[in-house]
């Protein structure tokens, strides 16, 4: 586990894929308010659909990114809780948090 000075993400978007247009929403929003999304020279947010590559080892890069974030930023959902991986990034990561994002 690293310290924060290693930490090369701020946030990490955890949601459960039936809720990919709410999670899309929200990197928009994070990405619009100054977190360069898509700065791959200073990449800020961990969200699965820009950073996970086709044939990649997806447990592995999901795990890494956990760890490399200063905190994880679940979309609460019905559909969240019923998923072992959005539990496991959201409190078996050392960046998990409670916090919730209101998609409203």
């Amino acid at each position: 586990m690293c310290d924060q000075a290693c930490r090369t993400y701020d946030v990490f978007i955890s949601y459960a894929s039936t809720d990919l247009a709410l999670a899309q929403r929200l990197y928009d929003r994070l990405v619009v308010a100054g977190f360069n999304g898509d700065d791959t020279k200073n990449p800020r947010i961990w969200f699965d659909k820009k950073r996970l590559n086709h044939g990649c080892d997806w447990p592995r890069e999901i795990k890494a990114g956990c760890e490399s974030s200063r905190i994880v930023l679940p979309i609460l959902t019905p559909r969240w809780k019923l998923s072992e991986w959005t539990r496991y990034e959201t409190y078996g990561c050392p960046a998990g948090s409670g916090n919730c994002y209101d998609h409203k």
